[in-house]
């Protein structure tokens, strides 16, 4: 299945529970890039752009999000490399692409299971 998803980050202040709640979602690698992000609002970008990322390859791909993994090519542009190439055949994503991108306060994705 497409997806098209985007966040609206001008009216959410996450509390620090609920931030390190959400934060504690993330690989220890993804959480160290979060906080070394600069500004309060690249911050919260970060983390939901890969909350976001993680949450969309287990959708499509129907695996736990525990067998998410998430690598970066050379130019930064995430992917997923777990162990999953068989859950990507047999959902019809043999070639699972998503990007994602930010603006001020949104953050949007969009991933399609095959591309040509």
């Amino acid at each position: 299945a497409a997806l098209r998803w985007a966040c609206d980050l001008s009216e959410w202040q996450p509390r620090a529970a609920e931030w390190e709640m959400l934060l504690g979602l993330l690989p220890a690698s993804d959480r160290e890039a979060v906080h070394a992000m600069g500004a309060a609002l690249d911050r919260k970008r970060a983390l939901v752009s890969r909350l976001m990322q993680r949450r969309a390859a287990s959708f499509v791909l129907a695996v736990p999000d525990s067998d998410v993994v998430i690598r970066r090519t050379r130019a930064g542009k995430p992917f997923e490399a777990g162990e999953s190439a068989a859950a990507r055949a047999a959902y019809g994503a043999p070639n699972f692409n998503f990007n994602v991108a930010h603006d001020a306060c949104l953050v949007v994705l969009a991933a399609v299971p095959r591309c040509r």
